[in-house]
């Protein structure tokens, strides 16, 4: 998106509908350029409690607690697989999947 003011007016517009709507809890973070995914209070507390780090602070990448972090949702995240798969196709070649799982979790943590 070219306006910076465009991706959190979004990200405010979903959590208002969330609220208002009802519907599980969880959050709308960006992934990406103009890509917004909905993350599960499900996940979200599962993270927290396998790798001990509050999600939605950064992590710097290269790191030894980013690595762990990034291990942890690419390879036990049940919904960082769906998100994927969902994205690309059930049918997409199992390394593309893994990748996306990568790049998602990723732009999640930094």
């Amino acid at each position: 998106m070219k306006n910076p003011k465009c991706v959190p007016a979004l990200l405010a517009a979903l959590e208002i509908l969330q609220e208002e709507c009802g519907g599980e809890k969880g959050i709308y973070k960006p992934v990406g350029d103009g890509v917004i995914v909905y993350v599960p209070e499900e996940f979200i507390k599962e993270f927290e409690a396998k790798t001990g780090h509050k999600f939605g602070n950064p992590l710097e990448p290269g790191t030894n607690e980013f690595e762990k972090a990034i291990e942890v949702c690419v390879r036990e995240s049940v919904w960082a697989d769906k998100l994927a798969r969902r994205m690309l196709g059930e049918d997409a070649p199992k390394e593309a999947i893994e990748r996306l799982k990568r790049k998602l979790c990723e732009e999640l943590l930094t």
